[in-house]
């Protein structure tokens, strides 16, 4: 585990690649074996009836690569966004005015999401389709939605940002992701 992220599950799998060692011993060689840690997706390949080829789990076209991440960049340039631009601090807290607790932000949100990662993560050709990009920009306003309230002006924000990305880029228009809680 993360000791900054404790509970993501980005990392949640641990691997010993070599079943012959135990973690943390040494080889004969003086090496140490280690677990690496892995999310689930790094561990199965995706299947589609789609494709019988590794074609299908390259990436998204280049153009539409090229499209969203036009749009994502229109949007850093709107100062209003700011706060979804990078992911909020592990130790961030706020207080919560009805309760006088304060919220640690990493305990309520699960998935932490920003435009900075989704904008990393098109340059690198993480995602495989048009439904994941959009899966990551709808978490950003359900983050917001759980953290801020459905009604709070920062999600009226956040659902703003991502329907401005979304007209910009058609084929993301043309999934149908709800951005209900």
């Amino acid at each position: 585990e993360d000791p900054e992220w404790p509970l993501s599950p980005y990392l949640r799998y641990k691997l010993l690649y070599d079943a012959d060692f135990t973690p943390g011993v040494s080889t004969r060689s003086g090496n140490t074996q280690e677990l690496y840690q892995h999310s689930l997706w790094e561990l199965f390949k995706m299947h589609s009836s789609e494709s019988q080829g590794e074609e299908h789990l390259s990436s998204i076209a280049p153009r539409v690569n090229e499209e969203i991440q036009a749009a994502v960049q229109g949007v850093f340039s709107d100062d209003q966004y700011e706060l979804f631009f990078d992911l909020v601090p592990a130790d961030a807290s706020w207080l919560d005015p009805p309760t006088g607790r304060y919220l640690a932000y990493n305990m309520v949100i699960h998935l932490p999401i920003a435009l900075s990662v989704i904008s990393e993560r098109v340059d690198n050709s993480y995602y495989r389709s048009v439904e994941a990009v959009k899966h990551d920009l709808v978490q950003i306003v359900k983050n917001s939605s759980i953290y801020n309230g459905y009604a709070s002006r920062l999600t009226r924000s956040a659902k703003e940002m991502v329907e401005k990305i979304c007209i910009r880029v058609p084929s993301l228009q043309a999934v149908e992701l709800e951005m209900e809680t």
